[in-house]
């Protein structure tokens, strides 16, 4: 089955098949946004029949209940609200039973439901890929910067050659992710993590990050 298929793509003409799989993926975006509208529109009904104080606001608890967990992008719907200037509240992500007292509070523009999703802005706009200076980067390694290091084939430390299995990129150098040290607690590293501390150096584990950072952050500073 796969070499016939292979031979029907060989046989369409590139643009043909270019053109066919843009209007496929445009016709995906569509589907989406008009199931994130639904979502939104039935979003906004659970919100104001879940008020009980002339449309000043809600709990949480009480809007999951009204939908019966049946807005499969809830929480998205109420954090895209609250970027729109609709509602407001404290949580990040909403949680039944955790959440159930949480108040949502509801601003003019919730009474005017102006706020719409369509085929525009159902996904976020792309990263802005501009080069960030070394001074402003606290350590993080970036993307162009590691691209550089593709071809690099010796370890920074111990001059032997890097196999694949065994590859660490840190700030565009290459390792062994055996041969370096935790700068925290001078392990080496268990896997090939990239926990970076804020002025570079490698550590292990998150945790160790952020006793590192939490100690040397002030020294830095002054």
């Amino acid at each position: 089955r796969f070499l016939i298929f292979a031979s029907f793509l060989q046989a369409q003409d590139p643009k043909e098949m270019a053109l066919k799989i843009s209007e496929f993926s445009d016709r995906k975006k569509y589907n989406f946004a008009e199931g994130m509208q639904r979502d939104l529109i039935s979003t906004r009904a659970a919100l104001r029949n879940a008020s009980t104080d002339g449309l000043k606001s809600c709990k949480f608890g009480t809007v999951y209940k009204q939908t019966e967990g049946k807005i499969a992008n809830l929480n998205k719907i109420l954090r895209n609200l609250k970027k729109a200037g609709e509602i407001g509240f404290t949580p990040e992500i909403f949680f039944e039973g955790m959440h159930d007292d949480e108040i949502i509070q509801f601003f003019p523009l919730f009474l005017h439901g102006e706020y719409e999703i369509n085929h525009d802005n159902v996904f976020r706009p792309g990263r802005n890929t501009k080069d960030v200076p070394e001074e402003e980067r606290h350590g993080r390694s970036y993307v162009k910067e590691n691209l550089q290091s593709k071809d690099k084939k010796e370890c920074e430390i111990c001059k032997l050659e890097v196999e694949e299995r065994e590859r660490l990129v840190i700030r565009g150098d290459v390792y062994h992710f055996f041969c370096v040290k935790c700068v925290q607690c001078n392990s080496t590293a268990r896997e090939k993590s990239d926990y970076v501390t804020f002025d570079g150096k490698f550590c292990c584990s998150s945790n160790c990050v952020k006793l590192y950072d939490a100690g040397h952050l002030n020294q830095a500073r002054g």
